[in-house]
Order: C-alpha cells, then structure tokens, then sequence
C-alpha cells in the first residue's frame, strides 16, 4: 500500500527482518522508521504514518501493543504476527483498539532466522528444545 510507513517489532523479529530484507527493498516500500514495541516512547503523534507491526506472539508484546493501541500514535496499523496468535489475545487487542485504527491482523508463520538459502535457525535456546 502507498504511503509512508513505520515498522514496529519485537527484538526477535527485528533480526528477522534484518537478515531477509536489504536496506533499498525498504525504501522501495516506502518504510520511513523502524521502532522497537519494547523501546517505544510516547512521542509525538504521527497520525499520517502507517505503522506495520511484525511481532511474535508473545503475552510481552500483546499487552505492549494493547497499550499502543490504547492511545495510537500512528494512523492505521496493520498487525502481522509471526507465528499463531490466540482467539483470546485477539480479542484482548480489539477492546484495546477503542480508536479503530487496526486495519488488518494476519498470522506470517516466519518464526526463523534465514542464516542461508539452505540453513535456517529458530533462534529459541538450546534449553527450550526438551533437552
């Protein structure tokens, strides 16, 4: 979609995003800042910004994109997790968006790292693997 674009991510799905797409593809697409959900301040409101949001579904980041829906600094969102999101936490970020500004909530199924074209990691610690 045209238009200036900001993106909002999670620390996990920043190094995604960093590995898959070079600097002159997001230029092309027109993305003018790149925040992190974690990190993000309650500056100034950019109401004529679209903001895409790419993040893990986890319960962190759904109470943290609750609280941004809350009080919206940008002018529509579009929401694109990656990995499966709860019926519940969808639910949670609709009451949150008491402003209307979500225009799309979709699930990516990229939870990887690309590290090549024939190596990918799942970045999840060895612990977490049932070792």
């Amino acid at each position: 979609e045209p238009g200036y674009k900001i993106m909002l991510m999670d620390k996990e799905t920043t190094s995604f995003v960093s590995v898959v797409l070079g600097m002159s593809e997001v230029m092309r697409q027109e993305v003018y800042m790149f925040e992190r959900l974690d990190q993000t301040s309650s500056g100034e409101n950019m109401a004529y910004l679209k903001c895409l949001v790419y993040i893990r579904p986890t319960r962190e980041n759904i109470d943290l994109l609750a609280r941004e829906l809350q009080k919206p600094r940008y002018g529509t969102y579009y929401i694109y997790f990656s990995n499966v999101v709860s019926k519940s936490d969808v639910k949670l970020l609709a009451e949150a968006d008491e402003h209307e500004v979500v225009r799309e909530v979709q699930e990516l199924y990229a939870d990887y790292q690309a590290l090549s074209p024939h190596l990918f990691s799942l970045n999840m610690p060895t612990h977490s693997l049932g070792e």
